[in-house]
């Protein structure tokens, strides 16, 4: 997960969509997506016909220039946010407060509570 980007999508009929995308994001970045990008728009329409042709084509023109940045092939590079919580996890899985034997013998497997990371 730590080198994968996502793309959350969201449009409304009335306000703004942002309390909506802020609740995935939040569970994007706590399964480690070190890459998050946001396009939220208002459409004030009940469905894709009742959409204004000017408002298509703005969604049309932003969603293009974010598809030609994800086209980068260059690795995302993970954040000070996503290492924070790694280590608060990693910590929790050290001192038996995680959630069971299986996920901290995964968590071994994996030598990330040791020296290695899944970044890297």
């Amino acid at each position: 997960m730590f080198s994968k980007r996502a793309v959350i999508v969201s449009t409304s009929a009335g306000s703004s969509p942002k309390s909506a995308m802020k609740d995935v994001e939040d569970a994007l970045l706590y399964l480690g997506v070190p890459s998050i990008t946001k396009y939220g728009i208002a459409v004030q329409a009940m469905n894709w016909d009742g959409v204004r042709t000017s408002k298509k084509e703005k969604i049309d023109k932003d969603t293009s220039r974010i598809a030609a940045r994800l086209n980068r092939r260059e690795k995302p590079h993970v954040g000070i946010k996503t290492r924070f919580i790694f280590n608060m996890m990693r910590m929790m899985q050290k001192s038996g407060w995680g959630s069971s034997p299986v996920e901290k013998e995964y968590w071994e497997q994996n030598g990330w509570l040791g020296k290695k990371r899944p970044w890297k």
